[in-house]
Order: C-alpha cells, then structure tokens, then sequence
C-alpha cells in the first residue's frame, strides 16, 4: 500500500470512528472540512451553530498505536490554526482548546483550584469507570468521552465557544488568562 492510499485509508478509518462514536448529528455538527497535516495525520472538523470540533487522528503505520486528538473552538477560527494555549495576546480566541478548560470552567473551580486538580472531574470518573476500562482501542477510548462529556454538559459545553454569547466567553477567556497567569508565578 502507497503512502498516499495509507493516508487515504486512515482519513476515512478517522471519519467512520468519529461519526460512529460521537452523537454529531443530535448537536447538529456537519463536517466542514478534511485534510491532513504534514500529509499523513488526518485532521477532520465539523461545525455546529455555535463551535467547532477538530478531529486529529494519528496513525504513523499498523504498528504504532494510534491516538485521536478532539479540540474545541468558536466558528471564526481557521481549519490551520495550530495552538492550544492562549498566547498573552488579544486575539487568543483564534486557537483551538483542549476540553479540560471548558469542563473546569463549568464545574466552576477557579484557576488555582484547576491547577491543583490537573484533570476535571467528569474526565477522572471517565478513566476510572469499568467502560473506559474494557476499551482497549484508545481513540474509541478518548471518543466515547466526549460523546459522555457532551451528555452530561449538553449545549453548555458549546455555549462556551458562540461568537453570540460575548459575556460567556469573556468569562471563560478571564478564567484561562487567570490560570496561565496563576501557573507562572510562583
């Protein structure tokens, strides 16, 4: 098999995964785009009304493990944007956010209180639940938490990311500032 039919099976491995362990059409998410960083990890993102989702799926060869990556991000950031972190700039809503940040701003923990707890709780109660034990295949592993994540959080969890909920986000932006703030100083 090419490199290139490899690429092409992967991106399609990734997309039937996704749509198959992720309840996307209950939040309205349709897929938006597809392609692949440094030609051999397929990226795919879907859009809702209010965010959205990127997909990472790593899958170096048949040996390796493989790994899926989910970020969340409002509607106005590009498919290309590559950072996770808020950059101490104005416009650090153009990067994509891991899930912990949004699950520890709902549970409502200050900053200080997340950088002592390191994993929110819904993911915690995840990776010790018997599901997330007898999944063997961690992308299915890492899907089926979110899938659990948007259950329990329901549109809160994308309510985060709408460009219409200003005051939300301000908050939101607020509680990483703080937290990237809190975690520098000694």
């Amino acid at each position: 098999m090419s490199s290139n039919d490899l690429a092409t099976y992967h991106m399609q491995e990734a997309i039937n995964l996704i749509e198959r362990l992720l309840p996307l059409d209950k939040w309205n998410f349709r897929q938006s785009i597809r392609f692949f960083a440094d030609r051999t990890h397929p990226i795919v993102i879907y859009n809702s009304e209010k965010c959205r989702i990127k997909a990472l799926y790593e899958a170096s060869s048949r040996y390796a493990d493989h790994k899926i990556t989910v970020h969340y991000g409002r509607l106005e950031v590009a498919d290309n944007a590559d950072s996770l972190r808020w950059k101490f700039r104005e416009n650090y809503h153009l990067y994509w956010h891991s899930v912990s940040f949004p699950l520890q701003f709902l549970d409502g923990l200050s900053p200080r209180q997340a950088i002592v707890e390191k994993e929110p709780r819904l993911i915690k109660e995840f990776e010790q639940s018997e599901l997330a034990k007898e999944i063997k295949y961690e992308p299915e592993k890492i899907l089926i938490m979110h899938a659990k994540i948007w259950d329990t959080y329901g549109q809160q969890i994308f309510d985060i990311f709408d460009v219409r909920n200003t005051s939300l986000w301000e908050q939101y932006s607020a509680f990483v500032r703080e937290f990237w703030e809190a975690l520098s100083r000694p």
